[in-house]
C-alpha cells in the first residue's frame, strides 16, 4: 500500500542536491580509495596554527592582575606579536608598558648568555622592588634581578635548601 502525499517533495525535487553532494563528494572518495595521502611538514605546521596553544592568545587576552602600591597593578597580556607586561593606574585609568622590554630582553640575554626576544619573555610573572626600579624573576631555576633604570641584569645567588624553606 502507497501512502500519498507521505514525503513533503518528490524525487525530481531532491535529485539536484543528491547530484550536487556526489559530485562534491567524489574528490573525496577517490582519495580514499586510492593510496593514502602523505602528509608534509608544511601540513603539520599549517594544521598547527589552529591548535588551542596557539589561537588562544590571539582571542582571549586574560588579564591576571598582580596588585601593586595604591590603585596599580600589572598584568601579562598575550597576543599575536607575543607578551607584554602592562602597568595599570585604575584610578586614572591609563595604561602603559611595565618596562621596557626589548631593553630588558637585551640585558637579560647579555647575563644569561642567551637569546630572549621582547615579545617572548622567558618568564610569566615578577615582582618589584619596593621603590619600583628594579624587578625579580626567575629563569629555569635561576633567580635574576634587572634594574629598570640602567637595564642591567643579575644573577642571584642561589638559596641553600635551609634557607628556601625558611620562605
Amino acid at each position: 500500500m502507497r501512502l500519498r502525499g507521505s514525503l513533503p517533495f518528490s524525487a525530481w525535487q531532491v535529485l539536484p542536491y543528491v547530484a550536487c553532494v556526489a559530485c562534491f563528494a567524489a574528490p573525496g572518495f577517490a582519495q580514499q580509495a586510492g593510496a593514502p595521502r602523505a602528509f608534509t611538514p608544511a601540513d603539520y605546521e599549517h594544521a598547527a596554527k589552529f591548535l588551542a596553544f596557539n589561537t588562544r592568545p590571539l582571542v582571549y587576552h586574560e588579564a591576571h592582575p598582580k596588585w601593586i602600591s595604591g590603585d596599580r597593578f600589572w598584568y601579562r597580556d598575550t597576543g599575536p606579536d607575543g607578551a607584554q607586561f602592562l602597568l595599570f593606574d585604575a584610578a586614572h585609568g591609563t595604561q602603559q608598558p611595565a618596562f621596557d622590554h626589548a631593553k630588558l630582553a637585551a640585558a637579560l640575554s647579555a647575563a644569561a648568555g642567551a637569546n630572549y626576544k621582547a615579545g617572548n619573555l622567558p618568564f610569566m610573572t615578577f615582582d618589584f622592588s619596593a621603590d619600583e626600579k628594579s624587578i625579580s624573576f626567575a629563569v629555569k631555576a635561576q633567580n635574576w634581578s634587572c634594574d629598570l633604570r640602567a637595564y642591567q641584569c643579575t644573577a642571584e645567588a642561589k638559596k641553600s635548601g635551609a634557607e628556601s624553606r625558611a620562605e
